[in-house]
Formats: C-alpha cells, sequence, structure tokens
C-alpha cells in the first residue's frame, strides 16, 4: 500500500513541479525525489523496522505541504517568465580560465590540509594500516570534538573546488579531470575522520550545481546541451560509483562486520553479492523511522536553536562562550541504535512545533526564489545561494543540514570567491 500511494505521490508532484518551473529538475523534484527514495527503501522492510503511526505520515505530508507553499507563493509573485537579462555566454567564457585557476588553487589547499591530517594520524597510530585498525577509536575521538592535529577550515576549500568544478564542467558541457580533484580530497579528508557526510554533500553539490548551469548555459546559447552525452554518462557513471565507494567504505572501516541482527536473508544475500551493503540500506532508510519513534517519545531538550544554528554555538565556545552542545543527534533503538531522524525532529527540538513549519516554508520560498533569479540573471552568486539552499532539501531526509560546518563555512567561502570573480570580470568588461 504504501508503494501504490508513494507511486501517486512521486509522479503527480513530479508533474507538478515540472508545470511550476518549466523544467524538469527544480527544488520539488528534489525534495519529492529524496523523500520517495527514503520511504521506498523503508517500505521495503529488509531490516525489521517498527510500523510507522498514522501520527507521523501526516506530520511527513504536512511539512511537506509547508515546503510547498513556500514555493506556491514565491511563484505567485513573478511578475515575468524567465529571462537570462545581465549576462551572456560571452562573460561566462571569458571566465573559462579564472575559473581553472579557482579550482586548481582550491583543490591544492584541500589536498595539503588532507595529506596534513593523514600526516598527523599516521604519526599518532604508527601506520596507515594502525590507521585503519584503530579507526573505532579515532571515530570515538572525533565523536568527542578531538580532530587529531585536522586545520580548521581550510578544508572546505575543497567544497568551493567542487562548486567551481560543477559550473566549469557545465560552461564546457563536459565533464574533464578537474572534476576529480576536488572530489578526490573531499574523500581524503573524510576517511581521515571517519564521516561520510562531507563525502556525500560534495557530490550533491556538484551534482545540483552542474545540472542547474547546464540548464542555464542551454537558455543563452545555441550549444546543444546534449551535444557530449557520451561523455556526459560515462563520467557520471564513474562519478557515482565513487561516491558510493567511498562512502561504503569508510562505512566499512568504521564498522567491519557492516551487518545487524535484524536483517533479513533477502539483504544478506544482496549484501554478499556485492549489490548493496546492509549499513548503506540502513543508511538511507532507516530516518523515517527513527522519526517515528522521537515522535512517539518527544523528551529532547536543546538549546534553543542548538541544531539549526550548531556552527555558530560552537564557534562562540571557542571564544568563551559556554553553550552545552550535543555534538551528534540521540540515537533511538529501531531495533538498532540510529541517530538519524530527518530535519523534523531537529526542527521540533529547536523551535516547537511551528518551527517544523516553518522552516519548510523559508526553505521553499528561497530555493524557488534563488532559482528564479539566477535564470533571469545569470548572477554567479545566485546559483551559489541556490545550490547550497536546495543541499538542504536533499539532506531534510537526515537532519537539519545547517547543522554541517562545511555547509555554513562552505556557502561563506564560495560566497566570497564567486563575489571576487564576478567584479574582477565586471571590470575587465568596463575596461
Amino acid at each position: 500500500m504504501i508503494s501504490l500511494w508513494l507511486s501517486i505521490f512521486f509522479v503527480t508532484f513530479i508533474f507538478f513541479g515540472k508545470f511550476i518551473y518549466k523544467r524538469s529538475f527544480n527544488p520539488i523534484f528534489l525534495y519529492v525525489s529524496a523523500w520517495s527514495f527514503t520511504i521506498f527503501l523503508y517500505s521495503l522492510k529488509l531490516i525489521d523496522f517498527s510500523d510507522i503511526s498514522n501520527f507521523t505520515w501526516f506530520i511527513v505530508i504536512a511539512v511537506f505541504f509547508a515546503f510547498l507553499s513556500g514555493v506556491i507563493i514565491n511563484r505567485l509573485l513573478w511578475n515575468n517568465s524567465i529571462n537570462t537579462l545581465e549576462y551572456d555566454e560571452t562573460w561566462w567564457l571569458s571566465k573559462e580560465t579564472n575559473i581553472k585557476k579557482i579550482i586548481m588553487y582550491t583543490s591544492l589547499v584541500g589536498f595539503l590540509v588532507s595529506i596534513q591530517h593523514w600526516y598527523v594520524l599516521v604519526k599518532e597510530f604508527g601506520s596507515i594500516p594502525m590507521v585503519l585498525l584503530n579507526a573505532s577509536q579515532i571515530y570515538d575521538m572525533r565523536v568527542e570534538g578531538d580532530h587529531l592535529g585536522k586545520i580548521p577550515y581550510l578544508d572546505l576549500f575543497s567544497y568551493v573546488g567542487v562548486f567551481f568544478s560543477a559550473i566549469y564542467s557545465a560552461l564546457r558541457n563536459k565533464f574533464s579531470y578537474l572534476v576529480i580533484f576536488p572530489l578526490i580530497n573531499v574523500i581524503l579528508t573524510d576517511a581521515a575522520s571517519l564521516a561520510r557526510a562531507g563525502v556525500f554533500f560534495a557530490f550533491v553539490l556538484f551534482g545540483i550545481t552542474f545540472i542547474t548551469s547546464r540548464y542555464f548555459f542551454k537558455s543563452i546559447s545555441k550549444r546543444d546541451i546534449y551535444s557530449n552525452n557520451t561523455n556526459i554518462i560515462i563520467t557520471t557513471f564513474l562519478i557515482i560509483i565513487l561516491a558510493v565507494g567511498s562512502v561504503s567504505l569508510i562505512r566499512l572501516i568504521r564498522n567491519p562486520l557492516g551487518d545487524f541482527k535484524s536483517t533479513s536473508i533477502e539483504l544478506k544475500k544482496l549484501s554478499e553479492t556485492g549489490i548493496i551493503s546492509s549499513s548503506i540500506y540502513l543508511y538511507f532508510s532507516s530516518p523515517v523511522a527513527v522519526l517515528n519513534e522521537y515522535l512517539d517519545k518527544r523528551k529532547e531538550v536543546a538549546v534553543f536553536g542548538e541544531n539549526t544554528f550548531y556552527p555558530i554555538y560552537n564557534n562562540l565556545n571557542r571564544i568563551g562562550a559556554e553553550v552545552n552542545l550535543k555534538p551528534y543527534p540521540k540515537g533511538y533503538f529501531i531495533p538498532m541504535w540510529v541517530n538519524s531522524a530527518t530535519y523534523i525532529r531537529e526542527l521540533d527540538v529547536d523551535f516547537g512545533p511551528l518551527g517544523v513549519f516553518i522552516f519548510p516554508f523559508i526553505l521553499g520560498f528561497l530555493s524557488t526564489h534563488f532559482w528564479k533569479k539566477f535564470f533571469d540573471t545569470g548572477n554567479l552568486v545566485y546559483i551559489v545561494l541556490y545550490s547550497f539552499t536546495t543541499i538542504l532539501i536533499i539532506f531534510s531526509i537526515f537532519y537539519i543540514g545547517t547543522r554541517l560546518t562545511f555547509w555554513l563555512f562552505g556557502l561563506v567561502f564560495t560566497i566570497i570567491t564567486s563575489i571576487f570573480l564576478k567584479r574582477k570580470g565586471e571590470k575587465s568588461l568596463n575596461t
């Protein structure tokens, strides 16, 4: 029954999103796809999850309509059709060399930071094999806030490189070797910290920016957006393999067993054949089940906006504030301990029931606003704001994305770089 209703929901709002935006890839598509995917995996019950209550289903649907209301209200404010005015392809092509330099410089910084992090780990544990053997200890240390000599913030330049590699690929209408460098840096850095969120974030950032930019360049040029399909398809396939493989590898290092007592026979067989691991299935299918457990209890207490503004509070603590923060959300037994419960849990903990609906409304409104402004003006800053805003839509199936340090400071660094590139371009056009 879940699959039937999910299919109806998915098809209906995919077409509705196409009607709103006049393009298939849009914020509604991202929201519906992400949530349909995780709910579909849950419905397979390859792990013995508890049943979702009617109240939980009601909240999930109501929150989606809050998001949709933000989209529709912004759409009603549009007073003209999509019309690119400010920049043409000549401006973008003139910036191709500068964009390439940005990718190379930020990738170099990210690479040096990742190597330094691995150097400290090897020095602490003796060798790379010993680092891998002590993965559980390193993970526990990270949870406690000890990052073993990692240089703070500089690794975030890798995300700037990821963003501009997507712009560069869309501008050239094909992938190049530059795409891989910043992504590899993120993988190396996250592997040293035994983390996965940064890897997933980087690949989502690249995908959203690349696809949206391709639509834009198609709208301002006569080039065929599909002229290099072979290159695009092959490289996309390789990037997906790299993303899934790196996330799976990090999970395997953290938890070599990678199996759970409640795993079904079907999932065990799939794991044995290498099609999908139990841990990856759990990662994407469990958040709604955890949300159900949270809503059944609702006993968590947090500082006002703790999850939403976590990076800000955390940095205030660095300069003397004493805000009592929990580094990771509380876990629930479903029937194994998992702490990802969608962004609905964090919003309720932070702001109560009102926040559960206000934030999705704002998310729908802003993502639509930035989407429209980018296609109307071609302003580089708007594609930055759009990409980082819509990442929150994808991450909403896990938790509130704003709690991620690399979301906030990655956004800040990318905006600063974009403004610098934009002003430099305007000066060159005026001389």
